[in-house]
């Protein structure tokens, strides 16, 4: 696409919705080529121009966001650059996310938080601007080192991710979502990448993060978000409201516990189930899986992961000073110490003292190497597990994809069937749950049918406002007030059309206006005369009525009582009796010309000079459409069978109607079906009209032949 996309005039949509398709659109096409970037890029690829930046490779995605490693020629350095999934894009209150995620960052200055350097918007896409860590996440490592870490590595590693989430829970922020994938290592010079205390951690990701005093209207609904093996049961239940600083407390302690038995809290399981067991079941003790754990670091542990906040730690801090208290020998808030503790403690720090104890152990060295055997089992376990884990995310994903093609098939289905009330809206919500993780070549698609679903006209009837008789051509006085329809009488015999003047509120008849008819032309046409168009001046003074006998009909409804004043208008324009057929009427918006078209000619009247015809004799032209006051274009429908949902470029008997397409406003396509398809309200329409003020469409329902009550419907938008 070569520019920003533009409301298109005439479009069946309101402004509010126009703008939000258009940057809807514009922010699709600019993820277009980002979602190509490779994931492994090599010298040879060219980067990708984003504003200052140039983007390299995709580091990876979240359920809101896509991680883009990119350089900055300005500053000469690498930065990450993240732009939003599309389901961001495609949702209001998610892109609100997106932009909190930018403002919640930006309040925290810490060696442990990755830092955001830029947060703006480049061709309709919002984007953000955060810190390189050259190391690996967590998760990353944990991967390639499997099994249970070192206890003090682990307790030192936790400690710092509780003084940096500290230091945001002082600020208002939570971060709502800490697991190994969000905690990113920067390597430390000199050291083994074998071991933990080779890097120092830093919390990244706080695209779940929410001020702890937020905008209530970003209260009111919450969705279980969250990564569900590190998720407290709070959180876990959809309670956004009890989110507190102790429900990151209960991420680190199940970070911890990975970091110390080689598993999480629970097995990994569908996400479901995941969320079933931490609101139910308690996790395994460390010390069961893992002996080599300290008690007090089992307990500190435990302590983050009770299912009770109240009997958690009180704040990140809390938990640092205990994990402090264990590395330096003291006792911890979680195990107060005993006297038998206390001992041991002394021992420990009077070694020398405690020679003889330390001889004696050595007769146990049959312990360590069972200790030791056991370890090597639990590793086995774990890199069994993990194996599992990834056997099951395979067939997960194999699942999703299906599952995304079957709902994909069902939306393009529901368009392609007859349409009925509501179904614009229900493949919008399909849609919008596709966008979360469609798979890389499905994305034309999506866009596609979003642009479909917000183009659709979805109306749906209200009431029938009168019915009896024979209805063409409904309009609204200026005011709004009354509704007037032409027709005529079937029965045999009557000489006489009308106009009936309705209360659109009741449906009750305010009024008939009475004409007589020209049986000459219903002689030479074989069908009966009677009314084909009508139209109100813009002071709602005068009412025009237009016959099949090329004859125009006025009425000054100032008077007490109107009486109808006939003029040949266009009896003489042809020699085809069907063709003076009037179609269309229209004033001018200052209401001193009125303009009445056939198929053939319109032709305009000085409404303030007797109604004589502009420019001396009437002067014959073929336009394509006449424009009314409104805007609208008047044009010719003509009658046939219309199936529900359906818009004929050509209807049986008639011209091509102005629109002509699928899915087009009614208010350009006369002959649109109203009713769910194939249901009792099959049924086609003769002409519509709207209200002032666009609320409400009236179309006419004509009768289907001769002695049949025609109805007219009132539809609301």
């Amino acid at each position: 696409m070569s520019g920003p996309h533009e409301p298109l005039p005439n479009a069946p949509l309101s402004p509010r919705h126009a703008a939000e398709l258009a940057a809807l659109l514009c922010g699709l096409d600019r993820l277009d080529p980002i979602l190509a970037l490779p994931t492994h890029p090599s010298l040879a690829d060219p980067p990708l121009p984003f504003g200052r930046y140039r983007l390299r490779a995709r580091l990876g995605a979240g359920a809101h966001g896509i991680a883009l490693l990119a350089d900055d020629p300005a500053l000469g350095r690498s930065v990450v650059v993240k732009v939003p999934q599309p389901a961001v894009l495609a949702d209001p209150p998610a892109r609100e996310r997106f932009a909190r995620e930018a403002r919640a960052a930006a309040r925290l200055e810490h060696p442990g938080v990755v830092p955001v350097l830029e947060a703006d918007e480049e061709g309709g896409l919002p984007y953000l601007v955060v810190g390189y860590v050259p190391g690996p996440s967590l998760a990353v490592w944990l991967r390639a080192h499997p099994g249970p870490t070192g206890t003090r590595p682990a307790a030192r590693l936790i400690a710092a991710l509780a003084a940096a989430v500290q230091h945001a829970h002082e600020r208002g922020v939570l971060h709502c979502d800490l697991a190994p994938a969000n905690v990113l290592l920067a390597p430390v010079a000199g050291a083994s990448p074998e071991s933990l205390a080779a890097f120092a951690p830093a919390v990244a990701d706080f695209g779940l993060a929410r001020p702890v005093l937020e905008d209530p209207a970003l209260s009111r609904t919450f969705w279980v978000a969250g990564t569900p093996l590190y998720m407290a049961p709070e959180q876990a239940r959809g309670d956004r409201r009890a989110l507190t600083a102790r429900t990151d407390v209960y991420a680190l302690g199940a970070v911890l516990y990975e970091l110390l038995t080689g598993g999480p809290p629970f097995p990994p399981e569908a996400g479901d189930a995941v969320l079933a067991r931490a609101l139910r079941d308690s996790p395994a003790r460390p010390r069961d899986l893992n002996p080599t754990i300290p008690r007090d670091l089992d307990a500190v542990c435990l302590k983050c992961l009770e299912k009770d906040p109240a009997r958690r730690y009180p704040s990140a801090a809390a938990l640092y000073d205990d994990l402090s208290n264990y590395l330096a020998g003291r006792a911890t808030q979680a195990r107060p110490i005993g006297p038998l503790r206390a001992a041991a403690r002394w021992v420990r720090r009077h070694q020398f003292l405690s020679g003889a104890i330390a001889l004696a152990t050595v007769a146990w060295a049959a312990i360590p190497a069972l200790v030791v055997g056991y370890s090597n089992r639990l590793t086995t376990e774990a890199a069994n597990r993990r194996m599992a884990e990834a056997e099951a995310e395979a067939a997960g994903r194999k699942g999703r994809e299906h599952a995304f093609y079957a709902t994909l098939e069902r939306v393009r289905q529901r368009r392609a069937d007859d349409p009925y009330s509501g179904w614009g809206t229900e493949s919008l919500t399909d849609l919008r749950g596709l966008t979360v993780a469609p798979p890389d070549d499905a994305l034309p698609d999506l866009r596609s049918e979003a642009a479909a679903a917000l183009a659709a006209v979805d109306l749906r009837p209200v009431r029938t406002a009168g019915e009896g008789f024979s209805a063409y051509a409904p309009v609204f006085s200026p005011d709004g007030t009354a509704l007037a329809v032409c027709g005529w009488h079937w029965e045999e015999g009557t000489r006489q059309g009308h106009v009936r003047l309705l209360d659109p509120a009741t449906g009750h008849q305010i009024r008939e206006l009475a004409f007589p008819i020209d049986p000459a032309w219903s002689a030479r046409a074989g069908t009966a005369d009677g009314c084909r168009s009508i139209a109100f001046s813009p002071d709602g003074r005068w009412l025009v009525a237009g016959t099949r006998g090329g004859q125009l009909v006025r009425w000054d409804l100032t008077a007490r009582a109107p009486e109808p004043v006939p003029w040949a208008a266009h009896t003489g324009d042809h020699t085809d009796p069907r063709r003076v057929w009037v179609l269309a009427l229209a004033f001018a918006a200052d209401g001193g010309t009125l303009y009445s078209s056939t198929r053939d000619s319109t032709r305009a009247w000085n409404v303030r000079n007797g109604w004589q015809p502009l420019g001396g004799a009437p002067g014959l032209h073929r336009p394509e459409r006449v424009r009314g006051p409104g805007g609208l274009v008047p044009c010719y429908a003509g009658p046939g069978p219309i199936g529900p949902g359906t818009v004929p470029d050509r209807p049986a008997g008639g011209r091509r109607t102005n629109g002509g397409t699928r899915g087009r406003d009614l208010r350009h396509n006369p002959g649109r079906a109203l009713g769910r398809g194939g249901g009792p309200a099959r049924c086609h329409t003769q002409s519509h009209c709207d209200r002032p003020g666009g609320e409400t469409l009236a179309a006419a329902v004509p009768g289907p032949a001769p002695g049949r009550a025609a109805r007219h419907h009132v539809h609301r938008v």
